[in-house]
């Protein structure tokens, strides 16, 4: 056996703490089908460069979720890497939402709300990339 396919001991499969990121990411991309859907153009008058940047991180943000399941369900190692994309991208996202409200002088109250679920998106999300690095499940279920 090779230093890349040892064996890890410890639970197996689909179970136990993945179960949640696997729910998490379906209601993602579940939600994010339902933003695409229910963008209406007449609610961005005068403002067509902000519907863009929501159709466009609507559309990311169901994608990546599909595609990392895809690859959970197959118990494919690259899983883990797509997982932690899909989670570390939420994280910019977030971010770079607040900051284009607060370049474009959207008031500061409204830009403080941003960074407060940017902050809480940062530390869900973290949690979840550090449980897909250091898990002993994840590393004994993804091995395809």
């Amino acid at each position: 056996m090779t230093a890349n396919h040892q064996r890890i001991e410890g639970p197996k499969g689909i179970g136990g703490w993945l179960i949640l990121p696997i729910i998490q990411l379906c209601l993602i991309a579940l939600l994010n089908l339902a933003t695409l859907a229910g963008i209406n153009p007449s609610d961005y008058n005068g403002i067509e460069g902000i519907m863009t940047y929501d159709l466009l991180l609507a559309t990311i943000q169901m994608i990546l979720p599909v595609i990392a399941l895809i690859l959970i369900f197959n118990q494919k190692r690259i899983a883990i890497t797509m997982v932690i994309i899909t989670y570390a991208s939420f994280v910019v996202f977030a971010w770079a939402t607040t900051a284009l409200l607060s370049v474009n002088g959207v008031s500061g109250d409204v830009v403080f709300d941003y960074a407060a679920t940017a902050l809480g998106v940062t530390a869900g999300n973290a949690l979840w990339i550090v449980y897909f690095i250091l898990s002993k499940r994840v590393k004994s279920t993804f091995t395809k």
